[in-house]
């Protein structure tokens, strides 16, 4: 009985084994950033085809989408960000949430660099995370900020996608100049112009920690 069963058992086996074909799950593919000789540029990963437009639609390209003002950084927060927040209190209270969120865990609750990744070790292997106090990003324009936010620079990669709301972006810019003054720095040039004379509006109080709830418009959803 068992001498039968065993047979059936291997001849059910062979009968399987049989009817797969290994090219089902062994096949050509193209493994991300690989290259490949299958197109001219030996490139693997294609770029998108011209035309197209992101599932959350289409997003003009504007100074407060990319921190850019034609080719050229622009040096102010845009109005239209201070005002998303009834103005410029409620904009930098909004910056600090953020920023102990996202960006204090590397640059440090006062923006020095010293944040708790930096100090586990992390630059053993690269890059220490940038000491935003530093003299140097005293010419910098916020929409050179801005733009590092959205789309990363060295070591940081982009954080589009954990502040997808652009009016956040700018209220950690906003945050960032505030450090500096707290440190007796230059702001980043025209950053504390633009943080006054705009009148206050109605700010919408449903804005919470969670990011897009508030009413603010991410990137996907700017008219």
């Amino acid at each position: 009985m068992k001498k039968g069963t065993a047979v059936v058992a291997s001849a059910t086996i062979t009968m399987l084994v049989a009817g797969c074909h290994v090219d089902q799950w062994v096949q050509p593919r193209i493994n991300s950033e690989a290259a490949s000789d299958f197109y001219g540029d030996m490139q693997g990963s294609r770029p998108d085809v011209a035309g197209t437009v992101s599932f959350n639609g289409y997003v003009a390209p504007d100074e407060r989408t990319t921190g850019k003002a034609g080719k050229d950084f622009t040096p102010n927060i845009p109005a239209a960000s201070v005002k998303a927040f009834g103005g410029a209190t409620s904009m930098l209270k909004r910056g600090q949430e953020r920023y102990n969120i996202y960006c204090q865990p590397c640059h440090g609750v006062a923006g020095d660099g010293n944040g708790f990744v930096a100090l586990r070790g992390m630059g053993y292997w690269q890059k220490l995370p940038a000491n935003l106090l530093d003299k140097k990003y005293g010419p910098y324009k916020a929409g050179q900020f801005y733009d590092v936010i959205a789309n990363g620079k060295g070591a940081m990669y982009s954080y589009s996608s954990r502040i997808p709301d652009v009016d956040d972006r700018w209220a950690v810019v906003a945050y960032i100049g505030a450090l500096r003054a707290a440190a007796k720095l230059p702001m980043p040039s025209n950053l504390n112009d633009s943080m006054h004379g705009d009148a206050p509006e109605k700010h919408d109080a449903g804005h919470s920690a969670s990011g897009n709830e508030s009413g603010h418009a991410s990137e996907g959803e700017h008219n």
